[in-house]
This record gives structure tokens, C-alpha cells and sequence, in this order.
């Protein structure tokens, strides 16, 4: 019985902490929704800057040789996100 609880208990652990090692996908979409402003506040300014066909405009900083863009719509809020190395 103490050899199945220990199993059980260990399990438990590995499977929690998987789900709470934030991935580099996890923390790119924490910023859906939030303004631009506070993006390039924690982020610093991007290493580029272009407008999309709809005037949406494209903020993108490299990342040791991993590109992150950020797009951000007419009224500063990030809609979306591409990333050259987001864990699939």
C-alpha cells in the first residue's frame, strides 16, 4: 500500500509541475489583449515596426536569432503574435 501511494504521489507532483513551467507559448499569449504601451514597456522598444494591408502595425524584436512579433490593432491592443521558436 505505501509503494502505491508513493507511485501515486509522485506522479501527482510530475504532472503539476509540468502544467506550472510556464512555456515561451504561454507567456507570448499572456499578452493578448493588453495595449502596446505596456508591451514595449517590458519589453523595451521594438527592433522593428511595419504596418499590415488592414493598418494594423506589426512590432518586432529579435531575439537571439528567434523573431517575436506582436500585431497591434487601431486602438493599441495586441491581437496577435507569431514567433520564430514558440515550442509547438
Amino acid at each position: 500500500m505505501k509503494k502505491t501511494n508513493a507511485v501515486l504521489l509522485f506522479l501527482l507532483i510530475t504532472t503539476l509541475s509540468g502544467c506550472a513551467i510556464p512555456t515561451r507559448e504561454n507567456l507570448l499569449d499572456a499578452w493578448m489583449g493588453h495595449q502596446e504601451s505596456e508591451l514595449v514597456a517590458s519589453l523595451g522598444e521594438p527592433d522593428t515596426t511595419v504596418r499590415n494591408r488592414e493598418g494594423m502595425r506589426i512590432l518586432t524584436w529579435d531575439d537571439r536569432g528567434c523573431n517575436k512579433s506582436f500585431v497591434v490593432d487601431n486602438t493599441g491592443e495586441v491581437v496577435n503574435w507569431n514567433d520564430t521558436c514558440a515550442e509547438s
